[in-house]
């Protein structure tokens, strides 16, 4: 009986298995046929759309959420669907990497390129008036960035933090090109209203170094210009600042020649050295500006040296007159006191009194020389001759002509002394046809009328004559 029934459940069991198979089975082909009867449907649906459109062969509107692509390995390469800002669209490699999307960002388009490693390398998009272009390294982080608004174009380089390093840029109606450290122009090259222009800054600090096209140089420290070098049409200027931004030296040069002042700290030029059309030179001012010193070329071509007071007045001055070197010396006032110079004979010193009269004279003479102190040309004053092979002679003068005269011969020392007239009148010294001294005594006539002398044999002797000289008598011990 126990047998019996293990049978049948056996059995059942069996019945129960070929029925679930034979369902399975059934549910499958019925999968197959709605899948066949699917694809009959949408075939039938895509040839009716044919049909209907016999005039083209192109489907006008298909619409779906979502657009995907696959390769032959049934992995997706690229999808297109609806995201925030509107439609997007992803491409993948063959390594499943996603490489490029594009899309909307809500202000424009947005344009993405990924490398493999998922790093963005290359973005394009649109901003809120303009478009701007980033190029990336390896690590993903913009390296290049382009960008354009109303005032023109921008490329610039930058850093890590997205620090500007370099730039190339459109501003308004000029261009730019800038490179430095971060964020810190340190050379740029720019346009301005007369031509191009070439700025170069220190690391740190502000000022540097500006070359406009137009012809000029300034080197700035802060906001203080130490040097300018500038040309133009008539020629090329330098000036040099100290650092409280006052000129100090100023060069310019043109056609006639060329010029170069020191000033002070009020900017008066204390020192100029110059080439002109008419000469060069050197001149010196004093803090109030006034010329005190001068050095160059004179009227005549020759070197002139000048000195002044402190008021401008002229009171010395070096140069070259007719015959040779000049050199004269005035009083504050200007009057002309002292001046030298030469001639053919030799040197000639003058001083002049305050009437600027010639009161006192040494001069060379030939072979020799003369003071004289006196009046000219009155005549009066005291006069000393010394020539090489003559008669060293003092002489003072009267109105009328020399009144005294004292000589040194070769047998000794000789005093003439001189009536109104300039006649000769007493004669005393060392005689000169005997020994000793004589004295001799002369009528208006210049004729001897007495002579005191000495004898050949040194005894005293006394001779007086008459008025014609003929009649002598003679007085000896």
């Amino acid at each position: 009986m126990q047998t019996s029934e293990s049978s049948t459940a056996a059995a059942v069991e069996s019945r129960l298995a070929s029925l679930e198979t034979a369902l399975r089975q059934e549910r499958c082909r019925r999968r197959r046929l709605e899948r066949v009867v699917t694809a009959a449907g949408l075939v039938v649906a895509v040839l009716g759309a044919l049909a209907a459109g016999r005039a083209s062969s192109v489907v006008e509107v298909v619409q779906t959420r979502r657009l995907e692509v696959l390769d032959q390995s049934d992995r997706v390469v690229l999808v297109a669907t609806a995201a925030r800002h509107g439609g997007r669209v992803d491409i993948w490699d063959d390594a499943q990497a996603n490489v490029a999307r594009l899309g909307a960002n809500g202000v424009g388009g947005d344009l993405s390129l990924f490398d493999r490693r998922g790093h963005r390398s290359f973005s394009a998009f649109s901003a809120a008036d303009a478009g701007r272009l980033e190029i990336s390294g390896a690590d993903g982080v913009p390296a290049v960035i382009a960008t354009a608004d109303r005032r023109g174009g921008r490329v610039a380089a930058v850093d890590g933090d997205g620090r500007e390093l370099a730039r190339l840029a459109g501003d308004g109606e000029i261009g730019v090109v800038a490179a430095g450290v971060a964020n810190r122009d340190l050379v740029v090259l720019d346009a301005t209203g007369p031509g191009g222009r070439m700025t170069v800054r220190p690391a740190e600090g502000e000022g540097g170094a500006i070359l406009e096209g137009r012809g000029v140089l300034r080197l700035d420290r802060g906001a203080r210009r130490l040097v300018r070098l500038a040309a133009d049409e008539s020629g090329g200027t330098m000036q040099l600042t100290d650092d409280d931004g006052r000129p100090r030296i100023d060069v310019t040069a043109n056609d006639t020649g060329g010029l170069l002042e020191v000033r002070d700290d009020r900017g008066t030029p204390l020192v100029a050295v110059g080439i002109g059309a008419t000469g060069s030179g050197v001149r010196v001012r004093n803090a109030e500006g006034v010329g005190v010193a001068a050095m160059g070329v004179d009227a005549g071509s020759g070197g002139g040296i000048a000195i002044a007071a402190k008021d401008g007045t002229r009171v010395g001055g070096l140069g070259v007159g007719e015959t040779g070197g000049r050199f004269t010396l005035a009083g504050l006032d200007g009057r002309a006191l002292i001046d030298a110079g030469g001639d053919g004979d030799g040197g000639r010193i003058e001083v002049r009194d305050a009437e600027e009269r010639t009161v006192a004279t040494i001069a060379g003479a030939g072979n020799g020389g003369r003071i004289a102190v006196g009046l000219e040309p009155a005549g009066t004053g005291i006069t000393l001759d010394a020539a090489g092979t003559g008669t060293p002679t003092i002489s003072l003068l009267a109105p009328g002509g020399r009144a005294v005269a004292i000589a040194a011969t070769p047998s000794g020392g000789l005093l003439n002394l001189f009536d109104a007239t300039g006649t000769l009148a007493v004669a005393t010294g060392a005689a000169i046809d005997g020994p000793g001294g004589v004295m001799s005594i002369r009528n208006e006539r210049g004729i001897e009328v007495v002579r005191v002398g000495t004898t050949s044999d040194d005894r005293g002797l006394v001779a007086v004559s008459d008025a014609t000289g003929g009649r002598v008598r003679r007085l000896s011990p």
